[in-house]
């Protein structure tokens, strides 16, 4: 799974789940690879398989709650991660997921809550602060969330983040072809996890 050889782990794990079905575990971890793998329907299987087996497996249920939120089920979604949150309270994926979910409520104030925690332990992931700028940004307090774009992005890309920034405000009718152009930069020196750090600025920067 970590080498991204999500069908060979997968057929791997089918075998491991139909040797121990009762392994809630090993459903779970065959969950993951499906969902890495695109095959969202058995992966749900799995993960509700997990779940009955162990109410409490965190990554089950955030795992669950990411694929009902891909579908656009907000609500079993909301559940889920709700769920996730009470078995292990900060865990990352529930907590931006659940974040999100209070957001497209219109729930500003408690998604943000739910975030900081986990926003003001050092440098936040760059997924986690993207969620938290936005929401920063739908409070009134859009500096508090460029900064904190800035302290999620690694020390050597601040200089391209700002000549990204510079751009964009030169040109704000062209922010697709400006997205084009700061690809490639980022691409050219090898830090792809900027790039939606990027965008989610430009975004704030067009609206």
């Amino acid at each position: 799974l970590q080498r991204g050889e999500h069908r060979p782990a997968a057929a791997l794990l089918a075998r491991a789940v139909a040797a121990a079905p009762e392994d809630a575990f090993a459903h779970a971890q065959l969950a993951h690879a499906c969902q890495a793998g695109g095959d969202t329907a058995s992966a749900m299987g799995h993960y509700r398989s997990a779940l009955e087996l162990e109410p409490g497996l965190a990554d089950a249920a955030a795992g669950l709650g990411a694929l009902h939120q891909s579908d656009g089920d907000f609500p079993a979604a909301g559940r889920r991660y709700r769920q996730a949150l009470a078995a292990e309270p900060g865990h990352p994926m529930a907590t931006a997921g659940l974040a999100a979910i209070l957001e497209i409520e219109g729930r500003f104030d408690a998604g943000y809550a739910l975030l900081a925690p986990l926003l003001e332990a050092g440098a936040p992931p760059p997924g986690l602060a993207v969620t938290g700028a936005r929401l920063l940004r739908r409070l009134g307090r859009p500096g508090e969330g460029l900064a904190l774009l800035e302290r999620a992005t690694r020390p050597d890309t601040l200089a391209l983040l700002q000549q990204g920034l510079a751009q964009l405000e030169q040109l704000p009718g062209m922010v697709a072809t400006a997205i084009d152009t700061l690809d490639a930069h980022m691409a050219a020196v090898k830090v792809p996890e900027v790039v939606g750090t990027l965008k989610a600025m430009m975004q704030m920067l067009e609206s």
